[in-house]
């Protein structure tokens, strides 16, 4: 499995997925720093806000997308010859994924603790750890539902799913409603 993580880290070299592994969280430090500016205790909380309910998701969708247009650029020719079973293949390209967001919130981590720091905010080194970790397995089942939607309907469509998935979780979750909506014994 690993030679197969390898593999996927290779196919981005040299592409725009690579760049938007620092480059979104760059984005965020930014528009946080912007958005507080001349508040107080307000840096930090900013950069992990914009970053889960928005930038996040959005890059994990154009990640997605690239992933499948690569692969699509070769009609799939790499995986079609390969004598390993395509479950495997599917799993590489997730744990990849999952890799590639743990490599983000980290660096969502380290730029909002020292940001706050430098801006006199009390960022708790535990807390933010631990939403990394948080952020890191909550966002892994999304992979799988983006690469299906990039594969079968593109871009636009997975963009908006993605959006709305976000947005309304957003939306939905400081009701009490949302427990009705996953709630097993409805």
């Amino acid at each position: 499995m690993l030679s197969i993580v390898r593999a996927e880290y290779l196919k981005t070299r040299k592409s725009m997925g690579r760049v938007l592994i620092w480059g979104f969280p760059i984005i965020t430090f930014a528009l946080a720093f912007v958005l507080t500016l001349g508040m107080t205790n307000a840096y930090a909380e900013s950069v992990w806000n914009w970053w889960y309910t928005l930038l996040l998701p959005g890059m994990l969708a154009i990640i997605c997308y690239l992933s499948i247009t690569r692969e699509k650029k070769t009609r799939y020719y790499h995986l079609m010859t390969l004598s390993i079973s395509k479950r495997k293949l599917v799993m590489g390209k997730i744990i990849y994924m999952g890799c590639v967001i743990l490599v983000s919130d980290m660096i969502i981590f380290v730029g909002a603790t020292f940001g706050g720091f430098l801006l006199a905010t009390c960022v708790p080194f535990g807390g933010a750890l631990a939403a990394v970790l948080v952020l890191t397995i909550t966002q892994l089942w999304e992979i799988p539902l983006l690469l299906f939607l990039s594969e079968r309907f593109g871009m636009i469509v997975e963009l908006l799913v993605c959006l709305v998935l976000t947005v309304g979780g957003v939306i939905i979750a400081p009701t009490g409603k949302w427990y009705f909506l996953f709630h097993p014994s409805r």
